[in-house]
Formats: C-alpha cells, sequence, structure tokens
C-alpha cells in the first residue's frame, strides 16, 4: 500500500514539475515573440534622404554649423542630408515649415534661438508654438557675437561708440540678420543699458550685410564669429567687444561687452536641432545620440571653435527646458528694450 502511494506521489510531482515548465516555457516563448515582434516593427531610420531646414541664408553661423554637421551624419546614416535654406522673418518661415512636417525623423529643423524664442514676443501671430510644435533633440553650440565698426567710425571701444551714438541720436545705424535674432538684440539690450539711440536696419542674413557694411553703408554690427573674424584680421573691419559674459578662445584678445563697461551685459546666439512633434522617441533619441558622436569629432570641433563658438550638446529634455526658460528671459528683453519685428 505505501508503496503505490509513493509511486502515486511521484506520479503527481513529475505532472506538476512538467506542468511547470510548460507554463513558465509558454510565458517565455510568448514574451520572445512580443520581443521579435517590436524589434521587427521598429522602423529602421532614415529610410529616405533626410531634410535639414536652415532658416537662414547661406553664410551665416547657423548655415555654418548645418554644412559642417550635415555630411556626418549623411556618411553614419547611409542617407543623404539634403540642407535647404529657407530664411524670413528671423527664423520662422523655416520653423513653420518644419512644424507641418510630417513626423518621421526625414524632416529636421536647424535653427537660431531666435525662431523658438523671441518670436515668440516679436510675432504676435506666430503660426507655430515653440513649446508645442516640435521635439527637440538637442542644442549643439552656443555662439557669441563680435560688435564690429566700420573703419571710418572714429570709435575704438565700447564706452566710445556710447558716447558718439549719444552725440548723435539715431544718426548711427547698425545691422541685423533680422528683427529677433541675437544681433538685433544685443544692440536693443546696449541702447536699454546704455541709453543711447541708433537705427536699426534688418536685412535677411548676413551675407545680404557684408556688402553694406564694408562699404559702410552701416556702421555698426553685432557679427557672427564666423563672418566677422576674418574681417577683423583683414583689417576691413573694428573689433570693439565680444558679446558673450567672458572672452572667447579664438579671439582671447577681445574684451567682453562686460568688461568695456557694462557689467552683467551677454547677448549670445546658439544653433539646435528639432523635429516635428510626435516624432517617436526611438527616432529622436537615434538622431541625438549620432549627433552627439558627430560633434564629438575633432575635426568637426576644430571647425566650430575657429568660428568662435562653443560646443554643447545637450539631451532632449534639456534642451525644452532651455527653449522654455528663454522664451520667458527674451520675450522680457524684447519688452524692455521696446523692440519691434520689422
Amino acid at each position: 500500500m505505501a508503496s503505490h502511494l509513493n509511486h502515486t506521489e511521484t506520479v503527481m510531482r513529475s505532472s506538476r514539475t512538467k506542468a511547470i515548465k510548460q507554463h513558465v516555457f509558454g510565458a517565455l516563448s510568448t514574451t520572445l515573440i512580443f520581443a521579435a515582434a517590436g524589434a521587427w516593427a521598429q522602423p529602421v531610420y532614415p529610410q529616405k534622404p533626410v531634410r535639414m531646414i536652415v532658416p537662414f541664408p547661406p553664410g551665416g553661423g547657423i548655415d555654418h554649423v548645418t554644412r559642417v554637421l550635415a555630411p556626418k551624419l549623411a556618411k553614419a546614416w547611409g542617407k543623404p542630408v539634403v540642407v535647404e535654406n529657407l530664411p524670413g522673418a528671423a527664423g520662422s518661415v523655416g520653423a513653420e515649415r518644419i512644424s507641418k512636417s510630417t513626423p518621421d525623423g526625414h524632416a529636421l529643423l536647424l535653427t537660431g534661438d531666435a525662431a523658438m524664442t523671441t518670436n515668440v514676443a516679436l510675432y504676435p501671430a506666430l503660426k507655430y508654438d515653440p513649446t508645442r510644435d516640435f521635439a527637440p533633440i538637442t542644442m549643439i553650440a552656443v555662439m557669441p557675437n563680435i560688435v564690429v565698426v566700420h573703419p571710418s567710425l572714429p570709435v575704438k571701444s565700447m564706452k566710445q561708440l556710447v558716447a558718439l551714438a549719444k552725440a548723435r541720436p539715431d544718426e548711427i545705424s547698425y545691422a541685423s540678420a533680422g528683427a529677433g535674432t541675437s544681433q538685433h538684440l544685443g544692440a536693443e539690450l546696449l541702447k536699454s543699458v546704455s541709453g543711447v539711440d541708433m537705427l536699426h536696419v534688418p536685412y535677411k542674413g548676413n551675407a545680404q550685410i557684408l556688402p553694406d557694411l564694408l562699404a559702410g553703408r552701416v556702421a555698426v554690427w553685432f557679427g557672427t564669429m564666423v563672418n566677422t573674424l576674418p574681417l577683423v584680421h583683414e583689417g576691413k573691419v573694428r573689433a570693439l567687444a565680444v558679446t558673450s559674459a567672458t572672452r572667447v578662445s579664438s579671439a582671447p584678445e577681445m574684451p567682453t561687452v562686460a568688461e568695456s563697461g557694462f557689467p552683467g551685459f551677454e547677448a549670445v546666439a546658439w544653433a539646435g536641432l528639432l523635429a516635428p512633434a510626435r516624432t517617436p522617441d526611438a527616432v529622436v533619441h537615434k538622431i541625438h545620440d549620432e549627433v552627439i558622436r558627430a560633434i564629438a569629432l575633432r575635426e568637426v570641433q576644430a571647425k566650430f571653435v575657429d568660428a568662435g563658438m562653443e560646443i554643447v550638446g545637450n539631451s532632449p529634455d534639456d534642451f525644452a527646458a532651455r527653449i522654455k526658460s528663454e522664451i520667458t528671459t527674451k520675450g522680457k528683453l524684447v519688452k524692455a528694450a521696446g523692440a519691434k519685428a520689422d
């Protein structure tokens, strides 16, 4: 009898063990099937050429960043990265185009800060919302400007420029690449903190400014480093100061505006990459990671530093937070300076 019970118990144990193994195997198989299905469903990116909109004309700092970065991304992805310049309204025209593009990562915006921050205050009827209509990827670099003047202007320092502008109100003209750009707001900030009046002459981009600046038709420019440094070295324009909080490594001999008698002065631009809102997170992070790898290359860093840029490469969340913060801070600056869209 005992032997019969032992045999029965052994059979029952074997059956339970077999059932447990079958359950575990079944669950594991289901997990693997779903995992495989997820992997198969994950889109391969990119599947076609990537279009990168630059909302400014060729030749400026943002365009420079794009032309350096695009070939590196094309090589990594095995697909062309086509750069398209679409200027207008301080970057708003190109930004609006991307905000309405298919959110699959094949249409990207490489823009300056104005389109994502100051334009909110400058353009009441802006046709996109920077915090709602975009998926920030990364801020690539920060770009200070240089205050330069035509050699015919009898000034060699920021204090002398302010003194001359006070003596000749609304006679000293300054150029910018458009209302709301760091060039425009930098000059407006100087006007606000010094009490001077200068005449704003807006252009559609940096390339259009240069002929008039070199001919003396405009006197002052808070110009991008990539455009102004060669002209300074050639003696075609005179540099007064840089607009960053600290001196830049590419031109350490130049004082800052803050050092030149205007403490706390800072007016810099940045270059950042964004996709349309609702772009899949996996695609956003893949683009982010590849951009970070590209800007870590020595040859890329050298080209950025030579142009007076400070490399950033932050996370999508940090970039989104920066945009949100600057909408507030630069909006206050626009209001305080009385800046208007031209």
